[in-house]
């Protein structure tokens, strides 16, 4: 793993966001990071370029883009978000 693990447990965010949602009287943003319905949707051509640059005939490559695997996993989520959107 690349970096500093925060160690944070995302496991019993939905159950989070329900109970703030009900305590406050308030809804989380849709682009709101981590807890948003759209973090992981993109919206810029640019995303969907770098995706297609960072996927070479279709499959992640981490030797050759030296990505981690957290970042393979937000690109494939992003992808499938932008096939989705598409379809």
């Amino acid at each position: 793993m690349h970096g500093i693990d925060p160690k944070l447990d995302f496991s019993q965010l939905n159950s989070i966001i329900d109970v703030y949602e009900r305590c406050t009287g308030m809804t989380v943003p849709a682009r709101q990071p981590y807890a948003g319905e759209l973090v992981f949707t993109a919206f810029s051509g640019s995303h969907q370029d770098a995706i297609k640059k960072a996927w070479p005939n279709g499959r992640a490559n981490s030797a050759s883009t030296g990505m981690c695997r957290t970042s393979r996993l937000i690109l494939r989520t992003l992808a499938a978000n932008i096939a989705r959107s598409f379809a």
